[in-house]
């Protein structure tokens, strides 16, 4: 049987409906590599939590970043968890992926995923707060107009981004539990709102970082060592590489 064949699937009303061989292999292979994924970043996630939690000392855990790091990797690691849980449940068997058939998922299945989907909300609002409270740190010593003017757009980028997680959280719940359809627009809406937001603080902390190389006239560290600020700015302004890569690879699909 090769893979253009037409595979004819009677439904349990004994009605027919037509697919390919491919196309059930496509389904299966996007089911694997998505559980796979999932699976992966659950198990970073339980890593880096159990790190932060085991090398952070105590006279930290009272500050407002290491409390937004927290709860973000747990908030995280428990929708991950439940998107993993998605796979073995009654949504990705062949009647529901192919038939459309409902009847087999349990109503369990629909509280997993709608309790998945809140997750989604929390995370996005730490994630959010996490890179303001950082770049507070980062402009709290520019001059006062110009850290006007970022924390203005900053606080409106922020805002945005957590307003449209907000609206849609909400449609993909009515779309679990009562199949109202989703919106494409909606969802490709807040990953641009949500990149918009990862390239605006790494716009801040490589400005940072290059008004700090400007004033040291040196990207080494001095005699003495690096002090606090230093550390801060080179260490921030480093890591934002990584989400300007993704951002780069986002923008070019």
């Amino acid at each position: 049987m090769s893979s253009d064949d037409i595979v004819v699937v009677l439904g349990p009303d004994g009605s027919q409906q037509n697919t390919t061989v491919a196309e059930i292999d496509a389904s299966n292979n996007s089911s694997f590599s998505q559980t796979i994924n999932a699976a992966a970043q659950m198990g970073a996630l339980f890593i880096m939590l159990v790190v932060v939690l085991v090398m952070t000392p105590k006279a930290r855990f009272k500050l407002p970043p290491t409390i937004i790091s927290i709860l973000a990797l747990g908030f995280q690691l428990a929708h991950m968890i439940f998107l993993t849980v998605y796979f073995v449940s009654g949504w990705n068997t062949f009647d529901t992926q192919v038939l459309g058939d409902l009847s087999g998922v349990a109503r369990v299945d629909y509280n997993i995923s709608v309790a998945g989907t809140l997750l989604g909300l929390p995370v996005t609002i730490l994630v959010e707060l996490a890179l303001i409270v950082q770049a507070y740190s980062m402009i709290r010593l520019w001059p006062k107009t110009y850290r006007a003017i970022a924390g203005v757009v900053s606080f409106a980028i922020v805002l945005a981004t957590i307003v449209m997680d907000f609206y849609f959280v909400i449609v993909q719940v009515r779309f679990i539990l009562w199949n109202i359809p989703n919106q494409d627009w909606l969802s490709n809406t807040y990953y641009i709102l949500l990149t918009a937001s990862i390239a605006w603080f790494c716009f801040l902390f490589i400005i940072r970082l290059v008004i700090h190389m400007w004033e040291k006239r040196t990207i080494l560290p001095s005699i003495n060592g690096l002090n606090a600020m230093d550390a801060l700015v080179i260490t921030n302004g480093v890591l934002m590489v990584i989400p300007s890569k993704f951002l780069s690879v986002f923008l070019s699909l």
